[in-house]
This record gives C-alpha cells, structure tokens and sequence, in this order.
C-alpha cells in the first residue's frame, strides 16, 4: 500500500490501494510521482504488470480515507456542522475507536465559523445476527444515533444491540451515557435508549 499525504488548509491522508483484476499475473513495479500532494495538485501512479498466460490486464485503483469522518454535512441556513462516525455489523455490539472520534472532533473544531458543531455516531444492527462461523439468525435491524459529549476525553465507545453505551478502556467497561439523536429523516428502525 501506499500512502499519499494531500495538504489543503487540514491535512488529508488518502490510502492508495491497488488491485490487478486478473488470476496469475504480478506485479512488477508499482510507484507514485509524489508522497506530498498540495490541495488542488495530483500525483502519478503508476504499476507495471505482466500476466503469465499474455491476457490484457485491467487496474482498479482504490482509496480509502483514513483522516476522514464517515460523513460531513454542514447546514448554512442553520449555521451546523456534523461529523457522523458510522459502524454497522451483525453482532451484539458495535466499536468506535477513541481515535475516530479524535478525527471527527477535529473536523468540527476546524470550523468555528458554525455555531452548531457536533460529532454523531451511528450505530446499525443488521437483521440478522451472527452466531457462529457463517451461521446467522434473524432479529429486528436497530439503529442507534449518539451525540459525543465534547466535554468528555475521546475513548472507545461501544454501543450494544439495545442502544447502551459504554467506554472501553483497558479492557474494562465504564458507563458512558451519550444523548439520542434525532436524525432528520424517519427511519422506522431508529430506536431510542430510555
């Protein structure tokens, strides 16, 4: 893998990733023009391939962000900014790490000029659970929407299939109440922790 630094006002980091689509080829060279990309500019990949059997080779070149929330959305009108950390999975419970919830902290405080900022973390439980090894059951999908108590030290949150919250912190759990979110679109699956 290799990583590309883009600098723009916030430093982004972006995780170039590749992957050659064909069975029974190799890599030969694989490089980028640039490790630092200033906001705006660009950066030249390139990967050299050959395949065994002489059949055309396709590229799919990949990124992911590592220095990015899972959603921003800002509202003008009302002068907000939210940072969403979204997780989803099939068992009890769901984790963000402390460090995810640094970065969406970050973006937020990066943008003073709003007068609403906060950091929301969404919890889906998917309809079916998992019990083993390729072994699901079904349930009822739950989705949980919590609002980061900015007061509070960024830790590892965990939030369970019926909406409680818990840090995580040396592999023991504290109590750790977050407020619901009411998001502004209705979903019949989001569920409220009383």
């Amino acid at each position: 893998m290799k990583r590309v630094l883009i600098s723009s006002g916030i430093i982004l980091m972006a995780l170039f990733m590749w992957d050659c689509e064909n069975s029974g080829n190799e890599i030969l060279e694989l490089t980028a023009s640039d490790s630092l990309v200033v906001g705006g500019g660009s950066v030249s990949l390139l990967c050299i391939a050959a395949d065994d059997d002489g059949d055309d080779l396709s590229y799919i070149w990949k990124c992911a962000s590592v220095a990015l929330p899972d959603v921003l959305t800002v509202n003008n009108v009302k002068s907000t900014i939210f940072t969403i950390e979204a997780k989803s999975g099939t068992g009890t419970t769901l984790h963000v790490p402390f460090d995810q919830i640094e970065r969406c902290l970050s973006w937020i405080d990066n943008f003073q000029v709003y007068q609403n900022r906060e950091v929301i973390l969404a919890f889906k439980f998917l309809s079916k659970k998992r019990i083993g090894t390729g072994k699901y059951e079904k349930r009822e999908l739950h989705e949980f929407y919590k609002v980061w108590d900015k007061k509070k030290k960024p830790i590892d949150c965990v939030c369970t299939y019926d909406g409680k919250t818990y840090a995580l912190k040396n592999g023991k759990q504290k109590k750790l109440v977050l407020k619901d979110f009411i998001m502004p679109f209705k979903s019949k699956y989001q569920l409220f922790y009383t």
